[in-house]
């Protein structure tokens, strides 16, 4: 079995034609599982293809045989495969769910005003599930946590504020994997960080005011990232 993505395809040594038979115009290989094996044939076989963000995972009769971490952009996902014989597929369904907004930012009072009356509300009126670091209850480790999150995430949302190890770790993290990352800074710091100020930055104003300016910026953000 092969999962494919469409987009540019990049396989070296093979001719664009015979990139095209294989995986069909505009399709790169993502992963494969089951080279040489044998399936069990004259019988039905559940196949799952979840994906969440960056995460997609593959499953054959209830069972996960291939899990893939992969940055994703609009288009396609498709499975091929190949045997001898004639290859037959029913009851081919699909089911969205909502994206996940994952917020990187220090956990202090002055900040959790930003999350829950700006960033929370507007974030889900654009139908997103937003979560924060401080949201998990899981007995494991936290980091786990927090990375599985922004692996899953369409979105991450960062506050570079304060200079938070825990932070830029997560934020650099997430630009490492290509997640389309919003950050925002209050306007009392006077610099970024070099490795950042590159980045396009939603600076506020700790007022009420400036509140209503965040606001209606992030949903500009948010409006130009549902267009891609």
């Amino acid at each position: 079995m092969l999962l494919a993505l469409s987009g540019p395809s990049i396989m070296p040594g093979v001719s664009v034609t015979e990139r095209c038979q294989i995986l069909g115009q505009g399709q790169e290989p993502a992963g494969g599982v089951g080279q040489g094996s044998s399936v069990p044939t004259q019988r039905w076989i559940g196949i799952v293809v979840r994906v969440n963000g960056s995460s997609i995972d593959v499953y054959v009769d209830e069972v996960r045989i291939m899990s893939l971490s992969r940055v994703l952009r609009r288009g396609q996902i498709g499975v091929f495969m190949q045997g001898d014989g004639a290859v037959k597929v029913r009851n081919v369904t699909t089911a969205a769910h909502k994206p996940l907004c994952f917020v990187i930012m220090q956990f202090a009072p002055e900040f959790d005003v930003l999350y829950q009356d700006v960033i929370r509300p507007v974030c889900e009126s654009y139908r997103y599930e937003v979560v924060r670091g401080d949201d998990f209850y899981s007995s494991g480790q936290i980091m786990d946590d927090v990375t599985r999150s922004i692996r899953n995430a369409g979105l991450v949302i960062a506050d570079v504020t304060p200079d938070n190890a825990n932070v830029f770790y997560e934020l650099g993290y997430a630009h490492a994997i290509g997640k389309p990352t919003i950050l925002l800074s209050d306007r009392k710091r006077d610099r970024l960080p070099f490795d950042i100020s590159g980045f396009r930055t939603l600076f506020y104003d700790n007022t009420i005011g400036g509140k209503s300016l965040v606001e209606a910026r992030l949903k500009e953000h948010l409006d130009a990232l549902r267009a891609r």
